[in-house]
């Protein structure tokens, strides 16, 4: 997958006002479906446990081998798996362990890598010498190779996915982060807070990097979608969340002997996959336009009359 990453000195050219960011981003088409869709699956992995009486997946109790490989049925919406669960009642269930790995791996690379991006860019040096050559290292691996190295060292479970796949993503803050903040630290706002005696930590995070975030902003969902489609494929290969957690890339990893038998069991995780990668990737595409001033210029350019 090609990692986006977005030209931190048009983001940060003219700040948009917080209040209006939803509604513009709502007046977006993209921006728009993305909220819909990202609602919908939120909505999903809060109430969802509640929408069902039993969780198929934390007792054997509730597997029924009688009702194995079952397909879509008036009793079983989506069909049964190969212990004879209910496919649509594990989908409910494993929304919640795939947006949690997406957004707590995200928060976690955030929390490391705008600190450092923050420092290496005002204070440079040694300083920025040393961050920049450890985010060299870092990228100079694949995102999965890595984050599948780092499962293969710390065991499979739900905290170390999210360990490995933040760990992944967290340069590309850093590399975001600098490049802002050596643009807003020339400006005359900066100077005129050191001018009137402000130390140096407090014109950074008092006034520089709160003028940083708007890039930061919108490469989150994507980062989101990157970090949901890398914790599915260490589900497939059995390096993530373990069964009988039912979290959808682990669920396509255990239907691989069944693509051509009962389809159904792929074709469903599958389309939640693709569904929440979706929904982050046109939440990004909107939050590009809405913070970008030169989309905002071609927006608000009158048309011109016939004549």
């Amino acid at each position: 997958m090609t990692d986006i990453v977005l030209d931190a000195a048009d983001l940060t050219a003219a700040p948009v006002a917080r209040d209006r960011v939803l509604g513009r981003l709502w007046r977006h088409r993209s921006g728009r479906v993305g909220l819909v869709l990202l609602a919908v699956y939120l909505i999903v992995a809060v109430f969802g446990p509640l929408m069902v009486l039993w969780s198929p997946s934390s007792d054997v109790a509730y597997q029924n081998l009688f009702q194995a490989l079952k397909g879509p049925s008036a009793q079983h919406l989506l069909g049964t798996d190969q212990l004879g669960r209910d496919e649509m009642v594990r989908l409910i269930l494993g929304a919640r362990y795939t947006l949690l790995i997406g957004v707590g791996a995200v928060a976690l690379g955030l929390v490391v890598g705008v600190p450092l991006g923050a420092v290496s860019g005002f204070y440079r040096g040694w300083i920025d010498l040393v961050v920049q050559r450890i985010v060299d290292i870092v990228l100079a691996f694949p995102n999965f190779l890595l984050a599948l190295a780092l499962v293969a060292v710390l065991g499979p479970g739900l905290r170390n996915v999210i360990i490995a796949v933040s760990l992944a993503s967290f340069p590309r803050f850093v590399r975001l982060v600098r490049a802002s903040v050596l643009s807003v630290r020339e400006r005359p706002f900066a100077e005129a807070a050191r001018a009137v005696g402000v130390s140096r930590a407090g014109v950074l995070w008092r006034y520089v990097v709160p003028n940083c975030m708007a890039p930061v902003f919108v490469q989150v969902p994507l980062e989101v979608g990157s970090a949901i489609l890398t914790a599915a494929g260490l589900g497939f290969l059995g390096l993530g969340v373990q069964q009988p957690t039912p979290e959808w890339g682990a669920m396509l990893g255990q239907a691989q002997n069944y693509i051509f038998s009962q389809s159904y069991l792929v074709t469903f995780p599958g389309l939640c996959i693709l569904g929440a990668i979706l929904a982050f990737n046109l939440l990004g595409d909107g939050l590009r336009d809405v913070f970008d001033p030169r989309v905002r210029a071609v927006v608000r350019r009158p048309k011109r009359q016939a004549t």
